[in-house]
């Protein structure tokens, strides 16, 4: 599956660039080879079939080999962010019962077995050696479609994460769906500033190994103008970032003025707002810019809008990728005609196979064969998937039922607002009342103007009761914001 598609690029094309960082260039034939390798050494180590390997290392080529070489030993690879805390990393390790850790630094000592990438303080595995090896017999691939391949602990954005268990055949299943509508061809090349140790960014580096495409790792997101100037290179073809990676860059830089020449653009991991996607396609008018919608739960990918349909279906998430069904339901479980609000629930063969270890978490979520994805919105006629949010974050105000997105697609149009998160607080005649914390794009910070305006724009029971100024709102490492850190 994904690994014979990636050795398929790498028979056919080695001399092709498949990861590029700074001045470092790692080829397909380099990558298998190194990987081979490097699974060969875990397999002398001890490494048995079904072992789970943490992951606590930023994007780097070495990622990239430790993730297949991971997979080639019939290993099931356990992503975190490399910034964990030693307490949560204990947590996670012992939840999935693994002794083994891929550290960029310090040894963790309640962990029997470490295997780093900084080898001068771990005696265990030294990539530049094993960089120049020969890898003497094929290896066994072990990526039986059933087997279990990664555990992505969800982001937190509600403060509880949970293990989601996904199989190779649901990757890569969601893989080539993605490849299809994208088009990614083998001359292409994305800048990623996404962490690979997330479900999207995980899905952007994966298509584009199976597709024998290459991925620039980018720039940190806390310099935006450099990653800027790293898509005007004349070698990127396409890019991918959440809503609040296309606030900084449309907010905070030069990329308005002169946009980067690229294929196109996809944005996921949270609802963009239709202003931030009228501003961005301005700025980019010869660019696809193509929104998407998805879950870790669903290996990453659900819907897709074409961009040729960004007008014209404004605000929309777009329609089921292929092999994807959608079904709108309502609080008894039963189906809705279009343009009836319900939850949204899916179907196809990229679910997930469950949450780790967590059984009765899974079957509130996998429902006879349905993903029951906890965000709430209806379809058109024409299948298209309009959002208004999760049903976790619904503000119960009275005998109102708010979504807070429809707030801060108001908030977001002014030109004042970089950012803006909505939140309920507790409140004991309503029950909650609406507070709007917002990052002001400039110094001023006008709550009169931003009230002045939401009252022209939204109904007395949807207009914040309060809003906050803050220099910055709370955020995973992908950089969705943590909406449970607001209060």
């Amino acid at each position: 599956m994904l690994l014979t598609a990636v050795h398929q690029q790498a028979v056919n094309r080695p001399q092709a660039p498949a990861i590029r960082q700074d001045d470092q260039v790692l080829t397909y034939g380099d990558l298998w080879r190194w990987s081979s390798a490097v699974a060969k050494q875990l397999q002398t180590e001890g490494f048995r079939v079904g072992d789970r390997l943490v992951f606590m290392v930023d994007n780097s080529p070495e990622y990239v080999v430790m993730l297949l070489a991971t997979w080639m030993a019939g290993g099931v690879v356990v992503p975190l962010s490399h910034q964990i805390k030693s307490r949560d990393l204990l947590k996670v390790t012992g939840h999935v019962d693994s002794p083994w850790v891929f550290v960029a630094s310090k040894a963790n000592p309640a962990v029997k077995k470490i295997v780093g990438v900084d080898a001068s303080s771990l005696k265990i595995l030294d990539f530049e050696f094993l960089q120049g090896m020969e890898v003497e017999a094929a290896l066994a691939l072990h990526d039986a479609a059933h087997d279990e391949c990664l555990i992505i602990y969800t982001s937190g954005t509600t403060g509880d994460p949970k293990g989601v268990t996904l199989t190779h055949e649901a990757l890569f299943t969601n893989l080539t769906s993605i490849t299809e509508y994208l088009e990614i061809q083998a001359d292409d090349c994305i800048l990623s500033v996404l962490p690979f140790h997330y479900s999207y960014g995980n899905s952007v580096l994966l298509t584009h190994l199976i597709s024998g495409a290459a991925l620039e790792i980018g720039a940190s997101m806390m310099f935006p103008q450099q990653v800027v100037e790293q898509l005007r290179q004349s070698h990127i073809s396409s890019f991918s970032g959440v809503p609040t990676t296309y606030t900084l860059l449309l907010g905070k830089t030069d990329f308005a003025n002169k946009s980067p020449q690229l294929r196109y653009v996809t944005q996921a991991g949270g609802a963009m707002a239709p202003s931030t996607a009228d501003k961005l396609c301005a700025a980019m008018p010869n660019t696809q810019v193509i929104i998407m919608y998805g879950q870790t739960e669903a290996s990453a990918r659900l819907t897709w809008l074409p961009a040729d349909q960004i007008a014209d279906k404004r605000g929309s998430a777009g329609r089921a990728i292929p092999g994807v069904v959608l079904q709108i339901r309502d609080e008894r479980g039963l189906p809705v005609e279009p343009g009836i609000k319900g939850e949204v629930f899916a179907q196809g063969g990229n679910l997930m196979k469950g949450y780790w270890r967590n059984p009765e978490a899974t079957n509130r979520t996998l429902i006879d064969g349905w993903l029951k994805t906890g965000d709430m919105g209806h379809l058109d006629k024409d299948g298209y998937l309009y959002l208004q949010g999760r049903q976790s974050e619904m503000i119960k105000a009275g005998a109102h039922r708010i979504f807070p997105g429809e707030i801060e697609e108001v908030l977001l149009e002014l030109d004042a607002v970089l950012e803006a998160a909505v939140v309920g607080v507790p409140d004991e005649l309503m029950g909650q009342t609406i507070r709007a914390y917002v990052v002001a794009k400039g110094v001023e910070q006008n709550t009169r103007d931003l009230m002045r305006y939401c009252k022209e724009q939204l109904p007395l029971f949807k207009m914040p009761k309060d809003v906050v100024w803050v220099e910055s709102l709370p955020k995973t490492s992908s950089g969705k914001i943590q909406k449970h850190l607001l209060s």
